[in-house]
């Protein structure tokens, strides 16, 4: 049997996606969830923080769902404040992934490190373990000695991580073309040509250093989107949920006919009323954007209306499984 992972990314800040992957995971339509660790409740506000809302996820699902830690570091704010300062705008918050810079400096590095470990431990010191590891924006996978720090953080913890093996390969290049011209004003000509060479090895570079860190071997994103370019209204709704269940028959068909033993199938998922999506205006969390989550409604509504129990051969399992 081939083994499937379906894990629903960016949990723990806004009240629209965390209902989403609460819902989707009561109805057993996911299986993992990517939690981000780095919100605390604000002053004045009710939207409860990462911890509070991790515990809400495992007692809604009866804890019957693997969370690992979404690290980050290009949304919010890093946990272990000024240390992270290189990395931050002038109110504190990560620059976004449009902006952020290839830290290299051993000073910088080596508060890179702390910081993801610090990600982690705010889940252990609740009493939760993580089951694995996954990356906000793909951040950690651009430069070579940032994935080499995500990956010594991985045997550290001694958990498995996302492929470096991202389909479909055209959305994955698209992604990376967009970035290295995002880039081009606050990253040197340099740096971005670093950038796209380690694009072309980064998985051959974890194959060669990976030491006993586990990992489905490939993600797929195929179900992410539609960009958000247009208003969305309830044809185009409905025509982009069609479109998405042929897109997920059609991962079905490549999966099954491939020599992969094992997938993660990654979900960006947010809740709607009608075709209304409360987009959280008042918490001030940076890094994900609010204008994206008409579309991530429209993930949730596939992925809640289609039925998996037909991929015959294949296997839902959890991470610890691979």
């Amino acid at each position: 049997m081939k083994h499937l992972i379906i894990t629903a990314d960016d949990y723990g800040v806004f009240p629209a996606i965390n209902q989403a992957v609460i819902e989707a995971a009561q109805a057993r339509k996911l299986n993992s969830v990517a939690a981000l660790m780095n919100y605390d409740r604000e002053d004045g506000k009710s939207y409860n923080s990462s911890i509070e809302n991790l515990k809400l996820l495992l007692d809604q699902t009866s804890g019957d769902i693997e969370v690992g830690c979404h690290l980050t570091i290009t949304s919010g704010k890093p946990v272990t404040g000024d240390k992270m300062a290189f990395a931050c705008d002038n109110e504190g918050n990560f620059l976004t992934y449009t902006e952020m810079r290839n830290y290299k400096q051993p000073e910088e590095l080596k508060a890179l490190k702390e910081e993801l470990c610090e990600q982690i431990k705010r889940m252990e010191i609740n009493s939760f373990k993580p089951k694995h590891l996954t990356n906000h924006h793909n951040s950690l996978t651009l430069f070579r000695h940032h994935f080499d720090i995500y990956m010594e953080v991985a045997r550290l913890f001694n958990l498995p991580m996302r492929s470096t093996v991202v389909e479909p390969t055209g959305k994955q290049n698209f992604y990376l073309k967009f970035l290295n011209h995002t880039l081009q004003d606050d990253i040197h000509a340099i740096d971005r040509n670093e950038m796209k060479k380690f694009a072309d090895e980064i998985n051959e570079h974890f194959t060669k250093n990976a030491n006993g860190i586990k990992s489905p071997h490939k993600v797929d994103s195929r179900h992410y989107g539609p960009l958000n370019f247009l208003p969305l209204v309830r044809m185009a709704e409905l025509a982009f949920v069609a479109q998405k269940k042929n897109q997920l028959d059609s991962l079905y068909q490549s999966f099954n006919s491939s020599e992969a033993s094992s997938l993660e199938l990654m979900l960006h998922l947010a809740k709607a009323t009608g075709i209304k999506v409360e987009r959280d205006n008042e918490l001030k969390y940076t890094g994900i954007d609010k204008s994206y989550f008409d579309s991530r409604a429209i993930e949730f509504r596939s992925i809640m209306n289609y039925d998996m129990s037909s991929w015959n051969g294949v296997e839902v399992k959890g991470w610890g499984q691979l």
